[in-house]
């Protein structure tokens, strides 16, 4: 899924899995192209995601408990 995924063009277009919290609340208000998700929404993805990307800081380095 991960080898033919495409970027999100429209927020209100997608349709979550049963069980998946979507970012609606979060992402109102956002300039297009641009969207914010909670920690709790990526939580959800941890099982799949399982490589960091090397640029990304480490979470006390951003104020967050590992």
């Amino acid at each position: 899924a991960f080898a033919t995924a495409q970027s999100i063009r429209d927020l209100g277009s997608i349709t979550y899995p049963e069980g998946i919290k979507n970012p609606k609340e979060l992402n109102a208000n956002v300039t297009h192209g641009r969207f914010r998700y909670d920690r709790e929404f990526l939580i959800q993805f941890r099982h799949v995601c399982t490589g960091r990307p090397e640029s990304l800081r480490s979470l006390d380095a951003i104020g967050l408990e590992p």
